[in-house]
């Protein structure tokens, strides 16, 4: 009989090497664009397919006063199921990463 243990799995060891240039292009990516967010921001950036590698994905770039969840809501104008999910961010500046847009989304609130 298979018994089920409560410690928790320890992670597994990817072999993701930092120094690779895929991973130093993605994290600079990564890094300006959370440079350009900055406290008070009015409008809200949608990064789309930021690395190139995932055309229905995307970073809606925000920043959060507190770590109060936020409501990310697309859609588009012909219809499709719209993205609606709950996130909670750190305080101030975040990337929220969506998967699974539409390819004609339009709003983003």
């Amino acid at each position: 009989m298979k018994t089920l243990s409560i410690d928790p799995r320890l992670p597994v060891n990817q072999g993701i090497n930092p120094n690779h240039p895929m991973v130093l292009r993605h994290n600079a990516i990564y890094n300006g664009a959370i440079s350009t967010i900055t406290e008070g921001m009015q409008q809200v950036g949608l990064m789309v397919n930021p690395y190139g590698t995932a055309p229905l994905s995307g970073y809606p770039g925000i920043w959060a006063p507190s770590s109060n969840p936020i409501r990310v809501q697309i859609s588009n104008d012909i219809g499709s199921i719209p993205i609606d999910y709950s996130y909670t961010p750190e305080p101030g500046a975040n990337l929220v990463p969506l998967f699974g847009l539409i390819p004609s989304a339009t709003t983003f609130l």
